[in-house]
């Protein structure tokens, strides 16, 4: 099965946060069939029942344990007793396997525009009034079905589902324009391009499953100024005014003045914005600022990215309704300084098995408030600064088994005030100063190696010499990195 199957399966999962696992309680479900898979119970099974199970998820309330919705015992794929991530994983599979479809049916109706190469691309809805859009790898005269036009789609308010297809490389601007019934977009991991506004006005988006975040797949080589091209919000559009700038008053550069300007669209949130003048006195005191303004639905909560080679600088910046980020494995770096930065409602960010991740950047997650639990994975060699700092809802770090970091710099989880406990890496062998000041609540800290003893030093440089540590009692250890020592180095011996 394609790396992008597992992944969109994945994607189903995330809205639960990917780690917790949901048991059907009495009172929510139902069953009058024991056609497997069935969530919704209409007799088959397809991929409204995928969503009537992510639906569920979504509304599922961790305090209470209970679902804002029901579902059919028929979403236990394994017949446990309860629904959890394998349950909808099994789902995924057997819906794109068609065990229980053996003709596909695609949507009927469409207009496609040959390239004139034996490829084509969907360039209306023509008189197709499918609530659930399935576009089919060919056209009806044989061409390969390898777009989606301009405008496409836009308006078709009628659309709840869309399945693309594997063929698929580009999709043209403003292609769903307004397709207000969309709750959940996946896209196919081979898709190269991605139109500007592709969702605009979809403003009931939850969850987003992206090979990549931006127009294409080139994050990693083009320069800071097309960086717009590249955030969450290309996705759904931008808005702009011109607004009147005069040098001779002010005193600091233009700023973004959305509250004055009053144009966000309803039911989104601002994500990201830039300007540029046109000067029209000939001293350069006068100008126009033309303001760009690029926004997310205030609904989304999860985007899943499946095959970037790189996360742009500001993809995620401002985006401070997600809630679950799920990065894809070939991603070798989180490399630019605060790329989570306003992201105040992201409780998990998940990293897909077998990651190569080997760099998370200086203030990575800052001031991520509500970052309840992370798991780094093994291949990670390298933290910056303060990479947790501030991190106030972090009760569990993990890191994976056989992890190779050497060193946890400085401040590395400062101020992170739900943290109970941490387990130190075998590998470890340098704790900087102040990586645990104002963990109020932290009350244990173990050591893989509990055998090697450690010297505290208040001299980055003295690594062989000064006061003996032991390691054996996690409480202790506790209070010395937190308090006692909080502003020495730690020196394995």
């Amino acid at each position: 099965m394609k790396k992008t199957k597992l992944l969109t399966i994945l994607f189903a999962l995330c809205i639960t946060l990917l780690i917790f696992v949901v048991s059907i309680s009495a009172e929510t479900a139902r069953s009058t069939s024991n056609l497997r898979g069935d969530a919704n119970e209409d007799g088959v099974v397809d991929t409204r029942d995928l969503i009537v199970a992510r639906q569920y998820l979504a509304n599922f309330d961790y305090n209470t344990g209970t679902s804002g919705m029901d579902i059919s015992s028929n979403a236990d794929m394994d017949r446990n007793g309860s629904i959890r991530l394998l349950d909808v994983k099994l789902l995924r599979e057997y819906i794109i396997n068609k065990e229980n479809e053996p003709e596909i049916k695609y949507s009927e109706g469409l207009v496609f525009t040959s390239n004139g190469d034996g490829t084509c691309y969907v360039s209306s809805v023509g008189s197709c009034t499918d609530a659930d859009l399935n576009i089919p790898p060919t056209s009806p005269e044989g061409d390969e079905v390898t777009g989606i036009g301009d405008s496409a789609f836009k308006n078709c308010s009628f659309i709840e589902n869309v399945k693309f297809p594997e063929t698929l490389k580009t999709i043209g601007k403003y292609a769903f324009e307004n397709c207000t019934l969309l709750t959940s977009i996946d896209l196919p991991e081979e898709l190269e391009s991605i139109g500007l506004g592709f969702l605009k006005g979809c403003n009931n988006i939850q969850s987003l499953s992206t090979p990549f975040i931006g127009r294409d797949n080139t994050s990693g080589t083009v320069p800071d100024v097309s960086a717009q091209d590249y955030v969450l919000g290309h996705f759904f559009g931008y808005t702009y005014c011109k607004e009147f700038y005069n040098t001779q008053w002010a005193t600091t550069e233009p700023t973004f003045r959305m509250a004055e300007v009053g144009n966000k669209p309803e039911g989104t949130t601002f994500q990201y914005g830039y300007y540029i003048k046109e000067w029209i006195s000939s001293d350069q005191t006068r100008d126009y600022q033309y303001s760009y303004y690029y926004y997310i639905p205030e609904s989304l909560k999860c985007v899943v990215v499946t095959n970037a080679i790189k996360i742009p600088k500001y993809a995620f910046v401002n985006c401070n309704n997600i809630e679950t980020v799920f990065i894809n494995k070939e991603i070798t770096e989180i490399s630019s300084e605060n790329i989570f930065k306003g992201c105040t409602s992201l409780q998990n960010i998940s990293f897909e098995e077998g990651s190569d991740l080997t760099t998370i950047a200086n203030n990575a997650f800052r001031n991520c408030i509500s970052l309840q639990e992370i798991v780094i994975p093994s291949s990670v060699t390298t933290m910056g600064t303060y990479v947790f700092y501030g991190c106030t809802s972090l009760t569990k770090v993990k890191f994976e088994d056989n992890i190779l970091i050497t060193e946890i710099p400085l401040g590395t989880f400062y101020k992170c005030t739900s943290l109970q406990e941490i387990t130190i890496p075998y590998s470890v062998n340098k704790i900087s100063t102040y990586v645990f000041y104002g963990c109020t609540n932290l009350t244990n800290v173990y050591f893989e190696d509990i055998a090697t003893g450690w010297y505290v030093n208040s001299n980055s440089s003295v690594a062989t010499s000064g006061t003996n540590v032991t390691v054996e009692n996690a409480s202790a250890n506790a209070i010395n990195l937190k308090s006692t020592y909080r502003a020495y180095f730690w020196f394995k011996k």
